[in-house]
């Protein structure tokens, strides 16, 4: 499979270089073209892409959240609000 993908050197404004990728992701009849420094290619996925596109997040956000449908139960059923939960627990 053959995917073209624009790689860019902007002259940055206190020296030096960095190369950048355009994200070649079509959405809503859209191009993304997003400037990143990666493109991912994620289990099941058929084109390279930016993490918005993906849909992917950081281990640690997703960390962060892990029991927030739980504690928004408990939150509900104490009738207070999850952040106040979520602070309670520090």
């Amino acid at each position: 499979m053959d995917e073209a993908v624009i790689l860019r050197s902007p002259a940055p404004p206190i020296g030096g270089n960095g190369w950048w990728f355009r994200c070649p992701l079509v959405a809503n009849d859209r191009p993304c073209g997003r400037q990143v420094r990666k493109l991912y290619l994620p289990p099941g996925a058929r084109y390279f892409g930016c993490r918005y596109c993906h849909d992917l997040t950081y281990e640690s956000c997703q960390e962060s959240h892990k029991y927030d449908r739980l504690l928004g139960v408990v939150a509900r059923d104490i009738g207070c609000d999850l952040g106040l939960v979520k602070r309670a627990l520090g």
